[in-house]
């Protein structure tokens, strides 16, 4: 839903204020709208002329003052996926809120911002409408050999390769933001994928004739019997059986999400994001604790 419009004749008009105090309040009031920031401006009976537009873009672009308030929106909502009955919906939703966090201003509107919701259905829908087998091994082909989503190694610890969107779009991400795509849309095709959480390498987990492959959705899709990938292990063999057994909660992928965001936000120096997400993760293990849920199935 639109936040309400009914101020946005007042903001216009303060635009040019000199008063930090007044800046950040503009500011604050433009980022609520998010993506829906030109349409509110559109509909207004008075819309903003090019050079307040200019105004407008000036200030949602200054880094301080976006950051600041992607943080209040994202803070604002985060807790929000915990009380959903579905743990598959609790994944989406909160992907979903990463995914607006790490957008960048698109103002003015520069390309169409989809939920992720829709990009997920559009490429389960398409998945659908191929013909053969519709098992969770086709999908991987599908998704990563025909659609051409991939891992890729340039510019590994951008926050964006987590953010489900950016990927969807670009068709370029990191292994766990692939596995999660693989399975959200695995979910909307009624496959069994599961995640697995493999040490340094997030992969997917799916039953197929009696046995579990694994999915390595950075490289391809590629995909090997659990025991052929447990003969690799040599003495570790246990441990590692252990490890693939242990089926991640949403909260275990959302912690290894948060934690990869952390990294990368320290790659590229930023402090201040790195010690917000940090805050996010220590709210999600209070969550965790008290609200144990089941994996992912």
């Amino acid at each position: 839903m639109m936040p309400d419009t009914s101020q946005l004749p007042y903001i216009i008009q303060l635009l040019e204020d000199p008063s930090e105090v007044v800046r950040e309040a503009i500011v604050k009031e433009l980022a609520s709208f998010g993506v829906d920031l030109e349409d509110a401006l559109d509909q207004l009976p008075a819309p903003p002329d090019a050079h307040q537009r200019e105004v407008i873009f000036n200030l949602l672009s200054e880094p301080a003052q976006w950051r600041s308030h992607q943080q209040e929106r994202l803070r604002s909502c985060w807790a929000s996926w915990y009380t959903l009955p579905e743990p598959i919906d609790k994944l989406e939703t909160a992907l979903g809120f990463l995914a607006d966090f790490l957008e960048p201003p698109n103002f003015p509107k520069t390309r169409e911002t989809a939920p992720i919701g829709k990009l997920l259905d559009d490429l389960a829908e398409a998945f659908g409408r191929q013909d053969g087998s519709q098992d969770a091994l086709t999908l991987a082909k599908f998704l990563f050999e025909t659609i051409g989503l991939k891992g890729i190694q340039d510019q590994y610890y951008d926050p964006r390769k987590s953010s489900v969107r950016y990927v969807l779009e670009t068709r370029q991400g990191i292994p766990i933001s692939l596995a999660c795509i693989y399975l959200l849309i695995g979910h909307r095709r009624g496959l069994d994928i599961r995640g697995c959480n493999w040490p340094g390498h997030f992969l997917a987990r799916t039953p197929v004739g009696g046995t579990w492959m694994l999915v390595d959705c950075f490289n391809g899709g590629h995909a090997l019997d659990q025991e052929s990938f447990l003969k690799m292990q040599g003495p570790s063999r246990e441990a590692a059986l252990l490890m693939l057994e242990d089926e991640p909660t949403v909260e275990t992928i959302l912690a290894r999400v948060l934690h990869n965001l952390v990294r990368a936000f320290r790659q590229y120096e930023d402090g201040c994001n790195a010690d917000f997400i940090i805050e996010l993760l220590k709210d999600l293990k209070q969550h965790g604790m008290h609200h144990p849920e089941p994996p992912i199935t």
